[in-house]
């Protein structure tokens, strides 16, 4: 799916401009004027302009320069700045810095935009530079905009950047897509041969080639019968070499579905060459992944290592998006695995399920937005049909005006024609209290689904909470099996060490998803819990554990949690371990005292105490080490007291919230 897509968004921007001409381009840049210059730059985009950009962006800067240190307003200045705005609008968005690319756009659009035709092209940018940032919700705003100001009869050419059927099939709406394709395609009064080709290749994507390989073929093949009864255009060599192998590339797909690798194989050969022989490295890396699927299938694990290389190479070079990423992982874990590296093939697993975790979670807002995108447009189909009864009403009233004049002619007419006007006025009133009542129904709808989407987003958050504990507790599985296996005893103990502080960070994430709420957890509970999980762990019978706690009601953050959770246990673990000696009773205290402005948090024993000397402060040991980064991290400062045979207290604050009731 995201592989055609690309193709069809590539037909929408690129294939309009004849082949760039640096030479002769260059020529007509240096003999232009200021004004002429800053045209010839803005009829292209920053894609073709790249190898001569280094070379003209400072004349450009200049006269940009020029006309804001003149402080004029006037529409021929406006007209040049916002072609400079255009210029620096596409740099923005060719380095994928959509954020900036829409913020110098939405400041044209404000400012220098001194006409319709100015302000159409405003909007398509931003509608453009908004899909690649998945705001679909402004993306199909500025859609509004333009199908509602776009002349009935337009004299000048712009282009229309996403389509809405496109959008549609972005945001997984594919039936809508297809539906509204064909609309688009019958509003256009007259079709071109690459009018047709667009629209059969457009079909065979939104009817998906991995999902409906044959319904997809068919589109996908009426589109090359078309490209077979194209006429190359001399302007513009590359145009039908990339459409060819965009097509062939599309039908590959199709039959990588069905299993038919031969032919596919074949296709998206013709695809790739294509890709990279004009430069397109995004459309190459899109046929690249599936080949090597292709030759995973047929068994053939040294050119499906070829390709995977070729692969790396035109991602670095398209710099791809995480979807992609996604590809690249699941194709080198299948070829890891074809040629029995299993450890290579786990670690390939272990990255695409992580990247892959973060990206359900996109998917599923995506779902919600598309939800409420679709909602968008019932209303505003609603309130078209408002308008469209609104112009009706307004016809029937002045034509009652045109009455009235009548009647007043008419003066044995006057008392029937104000009857007729309460009567009127009446129904009036009932109509409007009944589009109240209505609009309010819907506003309790639209409350409840509102109110059933946040519910929806507290349970992600709480199962994302869940599997980070689960994911943590598989760990912790993981080192008691290995644990149980390994007979030398440093190991073994730093094994037992790291197990500890995983359970530690386990169970902030337990208490996060447990609770009613999802965003902290009770301070005091949540030491005392850890305590009692330590000294679990620890089963030691001649040591008491004593856990004091002021009341409080102290919530914490997971940023909080966590490193006050290792601390406890960093400093717990270690009064278990070396303050008594073997066979003496012993008791440790964890308390918590509130203060005014913070808790102190104190670990005491009465052991043995540290021997004579012993500096805690320049130890190296692991432990003590993440005790001080922790400590540090919380804002704090570990302090000790000690005694010999008299025991030892760590202690440290950590600062109130502001929630603190």
């Amino acid at each position: 799916m995201k592989r055609t897509l690309t193709y069809i968004l590539f037909c929408i921007v690129s294939f309009a401009q004849a082949q760039f001409d640096s030479a002769k381009f260059m020529k007509a840049f240096e003999a232009a004027k200021s004004s002429e210059k800053i045209e010839l730059a803005a009829s292209y985009n920053h894609r073709d302009l790249l190898p001569v950009f280094h070379l003209i962006k400072d004349s450009i800067y200049q006269i940009k320069q020029k006309i804001d240190a003149s402080g004029a307003v006037n529409k021929q200045f406006n007209s040049v700045r916002i072609l400079i705005d255009k210029i620096e609008f596409d740099k923005w968005m060719y380095e994928k810095n959509y954020r900036e690319a829409i913020l110098v756009m939405e400041n044209a659009l404000w400012h220098h935009a001194t006409n319709l035709n100015d302000s159409l092209r405003c909007f398509k940018m931003l509608k453009n530079a908004n899909v690649k940032l998945n705001n679909f919700n402004k993306a199909f705003e500025y859609e509004f905009k333009l199908q509602e100001l776009w002349p009935k009869k337009d004299s000048t050419y712009i282009d229309y950047g996403y389509t809405t059927s496109s959008m549609y099939f972005i945001i997984g709406l594919k039936s809508e897509a297809i539906l509204q394709r064909r609309k688009e395609f019958q509003k256009q009064k007259e079709h071109t041969n690459d009018d047709l080709i667009n629209y059969y290749n457009d079909l065979g994507v939104f009817f998906d080639p991995e999902r409906n390989p044959d319904s997809a073929a068919v589109y996908f093949h009426k589109a090359k019968e078309q490209l077979s009864k194209a006429v190359p255009d001399p302007k513009r060599p590359l145009f039908y070499l990339f459409y060819n192998g965009l097509v062939d590339g599309n039908l590959g797909m199709c039959y990588r579905a069905k299993k038919e690798y031969k032919q596919a194989i074949e296709l998206l050969k013709k695809d790739l060459w294509a890709s990279t022989r004009t430069n397109h490295y995004q459309s190459g890396f899109n046929a690249c992944v599936p080949l090597i699927d292709c030759y995973i299938g047929l068994n053939d694990n040294a050119t499906a290592k070829r390709y995977l290389d070729t692969a790396d190479v035109l991602a670095d070079k398209a710099k791809i998006n995480d979807e992609d990423k996604l590809e690249l992982l699941e194709a080198k874990a299948e070829y890891y695995q074809s040629i029995g590296d299993n450890k290579s093939a786990v670690d390939m697993y272990r990255n695409y399920h992580i990247l892959n975790d973060s990206l359900e979670i996109s998917e599923r807002e995506a779902k919600l937005i598309a939800q409420g995108i679709a909602l968008e447009i019932e209303r505003r189909g609603l309130e078209f049909s408002e308008k469209e009864n609104s112009k009706k009403q307004e016809q029937l009233e002045k034509k009652k005006e045109d009455l009235f004049r009548i009647y007043v002619i008419v003066g044995f007419l006057v008392s029937l024609f104000v009857i007729i006007i309460l009567i009127v006025n009446n129904r009036s009133f009932k109509k409007r209290e009944s589009q109240l009542s209505h609009k309010n129904e819907q506003i309790q709808v639209q409350h409840a689904q509102i109110e059933h989407t946040l519910k929806e987003k507290e349970a992600l958050i709480k199962e994302i909470h869940h599997r980070v504990k689960n994911n943590l507790q598989i760990i912790n599985s993981m080192l008691n099996l290995q644990i149980g296996k390994i007979e030398d005893e440093k190991t073994e103990t730093i094994l037992f060490e790291a197990r500890q502080r995983i359970n530690a960070i386990a169970l902030t994430h337990q208490m996060l998803y447990q609770r009613s709420t999802i965003s902290s957890i009770h301070l005091g509970e949540y030491v005392e819990t850890l305590v009692h999980q330590i000294e679990a762990a620890m089963s030691q019978s001649n040591i008491t554990t004593i856990v004091q706690i002021s009341p409080s009601n102290e919530k914490l953050t997971i940023d909080g949690a966590v490193p006050l959770g290792l601390v406890i246990n960093e400093l717990l673990t270690n009064a278990y371990k070396h303050a008594f000696p073997t066979g003496r009773n012993g008791l440790i205290t964890v308390a918590l005292t509130e203060n005014e402005n913070s808790f102190t948090v104190s670990v005491s024993d009465n052991g043995r105490g540290l021997a004579e000397g012993f500096n805690y402060f320049e130890s190296k040991t692991l432990g003590m080490e993440l005790v001080f980064i922790l400590v540090e991290q919380l804002e704090s400062k570990l302090n000790v007291q000690t005694a010999k045979d008299k025991g030892t207290t760590f202690s440290f604050d950590v600062k109130k919230t502001k929630q603190t009731a």
